[in-house]
């Protein structure tokens, strides 16, 4: 074993040969993934290519000469170099204060928002603690009413059972 395999597995690769694989079937494997690999770099520098062509053109570089290509990447590049030392130049005039100030201000309006909702969440917990003793009073006279009812009905019942009474000693 002495390298590794051409098509970037890191597999080791025997003396000799140039694909990683105990037999010829899986070196042609390899071999496969090797020229899949390529093809798809070819068609990335064609695609590139003509990105870069389409670039030029509407910029109206395609057909310059190569010392005119130069010149102008020369240009591109002082004017790359310049945005690049104006942004610099603002970053570093960038008022501290005004900064600070608009931190503050955020910061102020996330308190004031911070305190709507607790004073919303408040009045929500108000309105349960409020609804939850209704419903206990509600529960309570539900329980009442329930006792009332059971005793009414043992009364009639009585009152039924002392009437058949009634009726059948009139009655013999």
């Amino acid at each position: 074993m002495s390298h590794q395999c051409m098509c970037g597995c890191q597999e080791p690769v025997q003396t000799g040969l140039g694909y990683a694989g105990a037999d010829e079937r899986e070196r042609n494997r390899h071999r496969a993934r090797r020229q899949q690999q390529l093809k798809t770099q070819e068609r990335t520098r064609e695609r590139r290519r003509i990105e870069q062509r389409a670039l030029l053109n509407e910029h109206g570089m395609n057909d310059l000469t190569l010392t005119g290509l130069i010149e102008a990447a020369e240009t591109q590049l002082a004017l790359a170099q310049a945005l690049a030392a104006e942004a610099v130049g603002r970053a570093a005039r960038c008022d501290e204060a005004s900064v600070l100030a608009r931190i503050t201000d955020a910061t102020q309006q996330a308190v004031a928002r911070l305190t709507t909702v607790e004073l919303a969440n408040e009045r929500l917990r108000s309105d349960l603690s409020a609804a939850e003793a209704r419903l206990a009073g509600a529960e309570a006279r539900a329980v009442t009413a329930d006792r009332d009812a059971a005793a009414v009905q043992q009364r009639m019942d009585r009152g039924v059972k002392r009437s058949s009474g009634a009726t059948s000693r009139v009655q013999r």
